[in-house]
């Protein structure tokens, strides 16, 4: 179970998208944490911050930041 949220490569190896035979977790889920993972490290990139030393993901993709 673990090693299919820390790998979705490895899940999907094992299983079809819709959770076959030898899946260790569900696709959706192995994703889902992958992308709450990266939208938390977004927001906190973006956030309105003191004197900012290093280029937000926000300034790299071309977005403005309030």
């Amino acid at each position: 179970m673990l090693a299919g949220l820390l790998m979705p490569a490895a899940s999907q190896a094992h299983g079809n998208v819709f959770g076959g035979e030898g899946a260790h977790a569900p696709i959706w889920l192995s994703q889902g944490w992958f992308a709450l993972a990266w939208l938390t490290y977004l927001i906190g990139a973006c956030a309105p911050s003191p004197p900012k030393t290093l280029p937000c993901a926000c300034d790299a993709a071309g977005i403005s930041r309030p």
